[in-house]
């Protein structure tokens, strides 16, 4: 819709079986992909477990597939109290121009293991048929929701997102990216294991080519780790940021604190999201599973966009920066959080600016 209305679309419910899932259930043991769910002892990954960090692994994983598949059998039983309940996930897709993409970006979700989330993606003025893919997606499957509206930037796009969200949880997802097909039920294990307001994963990389910077790898190593109150640890070496697809936040953690990504700023926009959020958060989780694949160097995307002109490189450095800076202050962090505040300052700046491998004291979690 064109000027600043903001039109959210939904498609139209059939039944009960079909509100939160946007397909019929044929039976508790079954799951969207049609694989049966053969009990609580069975690793729904394959790999095998071994040790008891690996078998409470699989415990939470197992327990999220039986959740899942009883969620499933309540929703085709018409359980008024599930379908009105919030999804477990809210997943939010900020879209521009990405009609080669999103179709594997949204077939990764709609393949996921656990059922209970919803999509909300918000077509951000595309030129191209990326609406009308959206819309074919959206008419086969009701957990996905469409915004349309004038090119506004991914900062007002994810932030219109955050408001129409109703999940327990929020992952944001890039549309050129796609998804492990278990991520989301990996992510509910770790939810039901201690519901914490923020979960940290890994990520894969593609496509394979030699110009990826080694710093993007380190990043996306995560060490298992796990906090029951703010340490400076998860700022310095939690390896926690840049990229904020790899985090999922509780979504009231997100409202209590009045988190919004700053629509003022074009390049690296969720670094202060994400630094400020790392900030106020309690209880955390770092897991080592990698969740997400990343892809790199896509040409004529933000990024690259960016790093064609250095001093226009430069100047978004120094904004972000000066970004973290005042929102810290206004938030009275710096008077204890200097060393945090100087590590994301110079991580950033040494790491992509100038696009140096990672410093020697850094090669340790």
């Amino acid at each position: 819709m064109a000027g600043e209305i903001e039109r959210l679309e939904r498609t139209p419910m059939t039944g009960a079986a079909e509100k939160r899932t946007g397909a019929p259930m044929t039976g508790a043991a079954e799951n969207r992909t049609g694989t049966p769910m053969t009990g609580a002892a069975e690793n729904r990954t394959g790999t095998p477990m071994i040790g008891a960090a690996e078998n409470r692994k699989e415990l939470r994983t197992a327990w999220a597939a039986e959740k899942t598949a009883d969620r499933a059998a309540d929703r085709t039983a018409g359980s008024p109290e599930l379908i009105c309940k919030a999804p477990a996930f809210s997943l939010i897709l900020p879209a521009y121009n990405v009609a080669q993409y999103i179709g594997e970006c949204l077939n990764s979700i709609l393949d996921q293991t656990l059922l209970d989330f919803e999509v909300i993606c918000i077509n951000d003025g595309s030129k191209d048929n990326t609406l009308e893919i959206i819309r074919q997606f959206a008419a086969m499957d009701s957990r996905i929701r469409v915004i349309d509206w004038e090119n506004h930037g991914l900062s007002a796009a994810r932030n219109a997102g955050l408001d129409a969200a109703c999940g327990e949880y929020i992952c944001f997802v890039d549309t050129d990216d796609y998804l492990e097909k278990n991520a989301l039920e990996v992510l509910y294990g770790e939810i039901m294991d201690s519901g914490p307001d923020l979960i940290v994963f890994g990520a894969h990389v593609f496509p394979e080519r030699k110009d990826i910077p080694v710093w993007v790898s380190w990043y996306l190593d995560i060490s298992e780790r796990r906090f029951d109150r703010y340490d400076p640890e998860i700022i310095l070496n939690g390896r926690a940021y840049p990229y904020v697809w790899r985090n999922c936040f509780r979504r009231t953690f997100l409202t209590e604190n009045a988190l919004r990504f700053d629509t003022d700023i074009k390049y690296a926009e969720d670094m202060l999201f994400q630094v400020t959020a790392l900030r106020l958060v309690e209880k955390s989780v770092f897991i080592t599973d990698k969740l997400y694949h990343y892809r790199f160097g896509r040409k004529n995307s933000l990024l690259d966009t960016f790093h064609t002109d250095p001093s226009v490189k430069l100047n978004r450095h120094v904004q972000v920066c000066e970004a973290v800076g005042k929102e810290w202050n206004r938030r009275g962090f710096t008077g204890n959080s200097g060393t945090e505040f100087m590590s994301i300052v110079m991580d950033f700046a040494g790491c992509d600016l100038c696009r140096t491998d990672i410093p020697e004291s850094r090669n340790s979690p």
